[in-house]
């Protein structure tokens, strides 16, 4: 079930444009939210990652809802836009409780079954449940391949039985820069090794 999760297309999609095709998985996790206590404060997921942060992001995070999200139900909460400051937010930025809560953080409210996918660099947390039960959630948190990974999946994670890896089939990739270049070079003969026809002279 949890390969299935992984590998879902649309999702996945959206990770590799972030990260690109040679991303890994850095951590698959749940986390259950009950009534009262403290919100979880805002924060980037580039944690040991000096600011400025890069405008391309290093991380990204995939939010599965497996309950319903609402506000009082102490859903995700997230900052628009907070991915262009290229940092953590200061103390007083992170508050999402009381007369402090920043005033651009927005609650996520995906169904059950739906997820939210975010750029590393979002200012995200969790509002505080005002409701009775349990909110839950599945994450499946993503990185470049150049940077370590939360699990240590070859000592933590024991050996599964041989069978194929499962595949999915993502969108093509747009022509590179490069691939424009040469396609246009080829076109009106310029490419080396490629002669341009000459005029035949009729005088």
């Amino acid at each position: 079930m949890f390969e299935s999760i992984l590998m879902t297309p649309k999702p996945l999609a959206l990770v590799t444009y972030l990260l690109g095709r040679s991303c890994v998985l850095s951590s698959m996790t749940c986390h259950f939210k009950g009534p009262g206590g403290e919100p979880g404060r805002l924060h980037s997921d580039n944690g040991g990652i000096p600011s400025p942060f890069s405008m391309v992001s290093q991380v990204a995070n995939v939010n599965y809802a497996l309950t319903p999200y609402s506000r009082e139900a102490g859903a995700l909460a997230m900052v628009p836009g907070s991915h262009r400051l290229c940092r953590q937010p200061s103390a007083s930025e992170s508050h999402l409780a009381g007369e402090r809560t920043h005033p651009d953080a927005v609650a996520m409210d995906p169904a059950p079954g739906d997820c939210v996918v975010r750029h590393g660099n979002t200012w995200h947390g969790s509002f505080r449940r005002e409701v009775p039960g349990i909110r839950m959630n599945l994450a499946t948190y993503f990185a470049r391949q150049f940077v370590v990974t939360q699990e240590e999946f070859g000592r933590a994670v024991p050996p599964a039985p041989a069978r194929p890896a499962p595949t999915v089939q993502l969108p093509r990739r747009r022509p590179g820069l490069e691939q424009i270049r040469r396609r246009a070079t080829r076109a009106v003969g310029l490419e080396t090794g490629v002669e341009t026809p000459k005029e035949e002279s009729h005088g």
